[in-house]
């Protein structure tokens, strides 16, 4: 009998330090949506190119203290720009407690784009990081005449 007591109690402490050695958090982000307004009644799958795009994530399980969240945009595949390719990146946003949380962009070429969400807390640890892709069509803004083009169109006059 003592024998099992001693197992058990030895067991029971084993699992107590585990506990003290990690942090248990619930806390996390949703996958991320995306929409045509911060509020994110207006679900969208694609985006156009000038048109504000918003990208939504639910921030849960959030303990007590100051959080942030970053949120940055990427080229993943845009003709002319490199993969991965800085396109937007917001000043991380402080919070407090569970929210919806959104960023928004406005595309001026046609692609596809990559929005990722970075959740910390207040040290600075991430806790978690999301990402999703969002695909914009339209075309790209045309390039403004120069001065050439113009004394070509006054030659054939």
């Amino acid at each position: 009998m003592k024998k099992t007591t001693f197992i058990f109690g030895l067991a029971l402490l084993m699992l107590v330090s585990i506990g003290w050695e990690c942090s248990v958090t619930t806390a996390g982000l949703s996958e991320i949506k995306f929409a045509k307004d911060k509020e994110g009644k207006q679900a969208a799958t694609a985006g156009d190119t000038g048109k504000d795009i918003y990208a939504l994530v639910d921030a849960t399980g959030i303990p007590s203290g100051k959080h942030k969240i970053q949120w940055k945009v990427t080229y993943d595949n845009v003709a002319g720009k490199t993969k991965g390719e800085g396109f937007a990146e917001v000043k991380p946003m402080e919070f407090e407690g569970s929210a919806q949380l959104w960023t928004q962009f406005t595309p001026s070429l046609p692609g596809d784009y990559k929005v990722e969400a970075t959740l910390s807390d207040s040290t600075g640890k991430t806790i978690a990081t999301k990402s999703s892709n969002i695909k914009v069509t339209g075309s790209a803004p045309s390039a403004p005449a120069t001065s050439d083009d113009k004394k070509s169109d006054d030659e054939d006059k």
